[in-house]
């Protein structure tokens, strides 16, 4: 409760330490259902559907002009990011690279099911290890209780 009064409340241990139980709980209750009435800015799609709208509004303006300072960096990225071009450098190089990435985490998830696959292998073998290890046990038991034993401990003629 008070590591989530210090993160969340900004509050100061040493704040926390002096006041009493209750006043810590009040304080916790209080952040917590603030924490309740807040609104997450949205999903991805909602974003994209604003980044469309900035796109849309920009177009808009700078149809007959070409924007200057500041607004020259927004038209560019926006016409990076809504108008491929194939000789673009950095198009390219930003499509290379999501294609690395996503064959990365292919390679990792094949790695990392393949690990799995030998750790469940490894405890199998181990089972069957054991379970053979107690059946050599079982019949040596076995073979000794029906053997006799001589009372010079030489084994007898069958």
């Amino acid at each position: 409760m008070m590591t989530y009064l210090k993160h969340v409340g900004n509050y100061k241990h040493a704040e926390l330490k002096i006041k009493k139980l209750e006043e810590v709980q009040a304080l916790y209750e209080k952040i917590k259902r603030s924490d309740k009435d807040f609104i997450s800015i949205g999903s991805a799609e909602d974003e994209r559907e604003d980044l469309n709208a900035v796109y849309q509004l920009v177009m808009e303006k700078y149809q007959d002009e070409i924007p200057e300072g500041f607004d020259k960096v927004l038209w560019g990225d926006l016409m990076i990011m809504f108008n491929p071009d194939d000789e673009n450098e950095f198009w390219n190089a930003q499509q290379r690279l999501e294609d690395c990435e996503l064959e990365v985490c292919m390679v990792l998830e094949r790695l990392k099911k393949k690990k799995e696959l030998e750790k469940e292998s490894l405890l199998e073998s181990e089972e069957d290890s054991t379970m053979a290890l107690e059946l050599i046990r079982f019949v040596k038991k076995q073979i000794a209780e029906l053997e006799p034993e001589d009372s010079d401990g030489d084994e007898k003629d069958l």
